[in-house]
């Protein structure tokens, strides 16, 4: 639950204004994406130009147990908006990326 929690605090930062810039270690999220949600390490990561969801997840340690075998979610806005993301898809800096718990999908 604490990764869990950890999570939440950065999503939260993520979606605030773009005043405010969560740290982690000296680290802002500028450069970096989040991962939560079911992943075996979820937090912030540090992006690198053509970085694709599926280097992501397994930057992230792959899918948590539980986790859904195939959906995977952008986080969008303040009220967290899933769009869904393919393997292939581009991440961006300060993207924040879901895995829910399978039978979870999009809420």
């Amino acid at each position: 639950m604490k990764g869990l929690f950890l999570a939440g605090m950065l999503v939260v930062a993520a979606a605030s204004t773009s005043a405010f810039q969560p740290q982690e270690a000296g680290r802002t999220l500028e450069f970096d994406y989040v991962f939560i949600g079911l992943v075996e390490k979820p937090g912030l990561y540090e992006w690198h130009e053509n970085l694709t969801v599926r280097e992501a997840i397994a930057e992230a340690g792959g899918r948590a147990r539980g986790a859904d075998s195939t959906a995977v979610f952008f986080l969008i806005g303040p009220d967290r908006t899933q769009i869904p993301a393919r393997l292939d898809d581009r991440v961006r800096p300060r993207d924040v990326l879901f895995i829910p718990r399978a039978g979870g999908g999009a809420k």
